[in-house]
């Protein structure tokens, strides 16, 4: 079941495509004098492609792990399972946000909790520097409770997004939306990059402990 369980790693990097190229994008035009606003618009699209990566990677382990969970043919436990099936395969349907509450819940159904391996440190790209050999690297490592709030940021801050509201100035909301503009939040592209390198780093160490739990 590790196969089924990397394919939805591979789905996830492939979704998550769009959003690297985006990056990839503002460093190139990062070089040009001026200020440019319609920069902003690519870290608002780069927030929204790794939260929709986030949840198709979701269903698809959802999936693998429910698959791996089936008895064998013929087993007494074949009537009870299907129904498990049926109802899972329902919820994945439905999951529309995939904040830390309606995760879990939907992998416990599947008997899996990722949280212990959610305590982890990652980085991402602050500022290019020739100072700096190039790069100043921004860094954080969290406990799994604040790794759950960092997704559930991120999910919030996508929600900002795809109804046109304005990110709050509220702590929770100031360490991920650093830019300000007359008192308005704004999405850095520092922003983006800590934001698809947290959900890549969340994925790795969520498919690590999904593989030990369904080899």
């Amino acid at each position: 079941m590790t196969v089924a369980i990397q394919a939805a790693g591979s789905r996830f990097d492939a979704t998550l495509k769009p959003a690297w190229d985006l990056i990839d994008i503002h460093k190139r035009l990062s070089v040009l004098p001026g200020r440019r606003e319609s920069e902003l618009s690519l870290n608002r699209g780069v927030i929204v492609f790794a939260v929709a990566a986030w949840q198709t990677y979701v269903e698809q382990l959802t999936l693998a792990m429910l698959a791996a969970s089936a008895p064998p043919a013929g087993d007494p436990t074949s009537r009870v399972y299907g129904m498990l099936k049926a109802n899972v395969e329902r919820q994945v349907k439905r999951l529309n946000v995939p904040d830390t509450a309606k995760t879990l819940d939907l992998w416990r159904w599947v008997a899996f909790d990722p949280t212990p391996a959610w305590g982890f440190s990652y980085t991402w790209e602050k500022q290019r520097s020739l100072a700096h050999g190039g790069r100043i690297i921004g860094r954080a490592t969290l406990t799994h409770p604040q790794a759950q709030n960092e997704l559930d940021t991120w999910i919030q801050i996508r929600h900002k997004i795809a109804h046109g509201d304005a990110i709050p100035p509220e702590p929770r909301y100031v360490a991920f939306a650093t830019g300000c503009r007359t008192g308005v939040r704004r999405l850095r592209r520092v922003d983006a990059d800590r934001c698809l390198n947290f959900v890549q780093k969340l994925v790795g160490v969520t498919s690590a402990a999904a593989e030990r739990d369904f080899p």
